[in-house]
This record gives structure tokens, C-alpha cells and sequence, in this order.
């Protein structure tokens, strides 16, 4: 009896190191907690000084696990990545970004950014249509063949076909044109702040320096952010409204 209790409590502790959210307070080396060694402590503290630049993601990561957040922004150590044969979620995800953002470029240089009721079907062949010329870049390619069902599945699901498929291009635009406050219209695209910005996909307006927000009189009294904004929507009045297209 006493060797299960034993064991239960190894894996309750186990299942307590792993737990994902982290609800409770966690002060383990599990964590991220490293005490007991000056020189460690001295190059962390070097690393996290005044000019250290974060990102939201980077909050997120120490929020969920700090022991993940040691391992991949202070020593650098990622996972290795998986060797896909077919089109990767991360690529799939740039390849939105990459139409969407022409789209509302070719927009704003019209001078009509917003989608509107009235443009509707005009807005969903030009999404479309850059749609169709994104898929046949050449770097896309390399993951198609001749024949592939795979390959037109995944462009159906972009663009639809002609048997009367909607693509999630054309409820995009929907949602654009019937859902959102009429008062917003789209102003910047791939917003990038600090050294985020990508060559292919960078708003204009994009900025290089980091922002520094105020923490108050203690120290340390601020913190340096970058990131990158995927549309920031604004009134005429000055409001705004951050788009994440997740």
C-alpha cells in the first residue's frame, strides 16, 4: 500500500509539473526557478536589462510555463522541427496573411479599404482571384502534383468551386462587409513594431524601434515591446479597433 501511495504521489507531482494552465503558484526549478548560482543569476539579469525587448508571446510564454519561456528566449533552444510532406499549419497561416494583405492593399490604394454590402461580389472575385495567383507561386508548388486531392481540397477550401462550394475567403469578406461596425474602416496591414517586419508583408506605416511603455515609479520602470498587428481598423473620430484574423 505504502509503495502505490508512493507512487501516486510521483505522478501527481508529475501531473502537477506539467499542468498547462498554471493555476496555482508554481517556486520549483520546474519553473524557471534558478537560485543558488551567482554566475547564472548575473548573465539572466544581463539578458533581461533595460534594453531587452519583448513581445506579446513572449509574456504569454512565461505565463503559461516560465521553465518554457528559460528554455526558449534565454538559452535559445527550440524544438526540432517536424519534416512535413504536406503544407505545414504555420505556412497555411502565412499564406492567408500574404492574400489578405494584398487584398487591403489594392483596397487603400483605390481609396475604398472598407468592403461594403455593395461591393461585396466584386471585393469576393478580387480575394479570390489573388487567392488563385498566391497558390500558384512557385514556392507553393513544391507541395503540389498532378491529380492531388489534397492539394485541390486545400484550394477549395480557400476559394470554393464552381459546383457551389464556399471558400473561407468568401465568408471572410462576408463578415467583413455584414459584421463590422460600419463606423471602422481597415487602415493598416501587417503592422509591424520593432524588429518584427516582414520584406514581403510590412505596413508603410511600420516602425523599427520598439515601444517603451511606462511600469510606474518602481523598478524597473518600463518595459520595450515589439510585435506585429494584423489590421488595425480606425473611425474618423480616432478610435481603433486591433483585427486578429485567428
Amino acid at each position: 500500500i505504502r509503495a502505490t501511495l508512493k507512487d501516486a504521489g510521483l505522478t501527481a507531482e508529475k501531473i502537477n509539473i506539467e499542468n498547462y494552465y498554471r493555476k496555482n503558484e508554481y517556486k520549483s526549478e520546474y519553473d524557471g526557478i534558478l537560485k543558488g548560482d551567482a554566475e547564472i543569476a548575473s548573465e539572466l539579469l544581463s539578458k533581461l536589462g533595460d534594453s531587452k525587448v519583448y513581445s506579446p508571446t513572449m509574456f504569454e510564454s512565461y505565463g503559461l510555463c516560465p521553465f518554457q519561456f528559460y528554455l526558449k528566449y534565454m538559452i535559445y533552444l527550440n524544438s526540432m522541427p517536424e519534416l512535413e510532406e504536406r503544407i505545414s499549419s504555420s505556412d497555411l497561416g502565412i499564406l492567408f496573411h500574404s492574400i489578405a494583405f494584398r487584398f487591403y492593399e489594392n483596397r487603400r490604394k483605390h481609396g475604398c479599404p472598407k468592403v461594403t454590402v455593395e461591393d461585396l461580389a466584386e471585393a469576393i472575385e478580387d480575394i479570390n482571384n489573388i487567392a488563385k495567383e498566391e497558390f500558384a507561386d512557385e514556392e507553393l508548388q513544391k507541395y503540389s502534383s498532378d491529380g492531388d486531392p489534397v492539394w485541390s481540397s486545400l484550394k477549395q477550401r480557400f476559394i470554393g468551386n464552381s459546383r457551389g462550394r464556399k471558400g473561407l475567403l468568401e465568408d471572410f469578406v462576408r463578415r467583413e462587409a455584414e459584421g463590422l461596425p460600419s463606423c471602422f474602416s481597415p487602415a493598416n496591414f501587417e503592422l509591424s513594431i520593432g524588429s518584427t517586419a516582414s520584406k514581403d508583408l510590412s505596413d508603410v506605416c511600420s516602425r523599427t524601434d520598439p515601444v517603451s511603455l511606462d511600469l510606474g515609479p518602481e523598478e524597473p520602470d518600463h518595459v520595450l515591446i515589439q510585435g506585429r498587428v494584423d489590421r488595425l481598423d480606425l473611425t474618423e473620430d480616432g478610435q481603433f479597433m486591433v483585427i486578429d484574423y485567428k
